[in-house]
């Protein structure tokens, strides 16, 4: 299956999708133009489709007029999106901003709904994105999240159920250390290694999903790449979540189990560096009495996976994982891994089959 996976892949490396392409002329311009926001005298009232847009764009929290366009009105040309844009922007219920480039070249607008938008569709434990230049790395960041679980959702089709969008997830450990879990009988918990610690105390972390999407009933946690000294202690957050805190929160106990994770990256190249991090820093088991440690239960070892950005533009659902065994443990220096499918979807892209809800 990994062979297959891997042809796959590398029978797509050379295209460059549009919806990748887009994101990558969004990193190439820096000169940011904010669009004046007018306030009207009156407030329209919404019409159809308004509603839908602007609740859909509150989830996404910042989203280019193509990804828009391709979520809400694929079937109709580009000049109606941008109309309909244009007039939510004249009532005052989005926001808008463009890059452009040094050589003076531009890049799609990126909408945000405002604060009156986020009150007219009754969205109250929200603030609405401000555009600043000290919030546009921030911004970004978001367009790239939403370009991706767009991605998903038009490979996934029916599977997946639902996206709780860019920054609405927080996931608390129901305990605040390893000594207090309540594992399966026979299981005890070791090396949940803690290299950052509160006021020298070890405990668990709780995670900030950049985006959590419920796919076949089981949730997929979607994780910015942290990047320098944050690395290794956002491993292990989630290490310690998927090896052992899960059973503390509800919504995983109903489901029967942990979360999958997938660490979003820019590259292959730094996928494949995070994946030789994560070799070292997930060290989470479940040991039992009587069984060799090379059987023991690494959840976190098998459940996180590091993901190139661009293949989910490719409909490739793939990324790699570090080996099932920690280095101490294997025989010989593992073989690089070859990326492996992070979750079982339709064959082929699913475009008629009706949208899940964005929160």
């Amino acid at each position: 299956a990994a062979s297959v996976a891997a042809a796959a892949r590398t029978s797509v490396e050379s295209a460059v999708p549009a919806t990748y392409a887009e994101l990558l002329a969004l990193d190439g311009a820096s000169r940011m133009r904010v669009l004046s926001v007018p306030q009207p005298a009156a407030a329209a009232p919404l019409r159809p489709g308004d509603r839908e847009l602007l609740a859909w764009l509150a989830a996404a929290r910042c989203a280019l007029t193509s990804q828009i366009h391709r979520r809400l009105h694929e079937q109709r040309s580009l000049t109606v999106t941008q109309r309909h844009l244009k007039r939510l922007a004249d009532a005052g219920l989005i926001a808008r901003f463009q890059l452009h480039r040094d050589d003076g070249g531009g890049v799609p607008l990126c909408c945000v709904a405002s604060a009156r938008a986020l009150e007219l569709v009754g969205i109250s434990a929200r603030s609405a994105p401000e555009l600043r230049a000290d919030t546009l790395e921030g911004l970004r960041a978001d367009v790239h999240v939403t370009g991706w679980l767009l991605a998903l959702e038009r490979l996934a089709g029916a599977a997946l159920e639902e996206v709780l969008g860019p920054g609405r997830a927080a996931i608390a450990p129901g305990v605040a250390e390893p000594a207090r879990l309540e594992l399966e009988y026979g299981l005890r918990p070791r090396d949940f290694v803690f290299s950052r610690r509160d006021g020298g105390v070890e405990r668990f972390a709780p995670v900030r999903p950049a985006a959590v999407v419920t796919l076949r009933s089981r949730d997929l946690l979607l994780v910015a790449d942290p990047g320098g000294a944050r690395v290794v202690a956002t491993l292990e957050a989630y290490d310690h979540l998927l090896s052992g805190w899960w059973r503390t929160v509800e919504r995983y106990r109903r489901a029967g189990g942990p979360p999958s994770v997938v660490v979003l990256c820019e590259s292959e190249d730094r996928a494949r560096e995070l994946a030789g991090t994560a070799d070292e820093a997930l060290t989470a088991c479940l040991a039992e009495i009587g069984v060799s440690p090379r059987e023991w239960q690494r959840p976190g070892r098998a459940g996180i996976h590091f993901a190139a950005e661009a293949d989910m533009h490719c409909g490739l659902a793939l990324a790699w994982r570090v080996p099932p065994l920690p280095p101490a443990l294997r025989l010989a220096t593992a073989e690089p891994q070859s990326p492996v499918e992070f979750a079982q979807l339709p064959p082929g892209p699913a475009q008629d089959t009706a949208k899940p809800p964005w929160l």
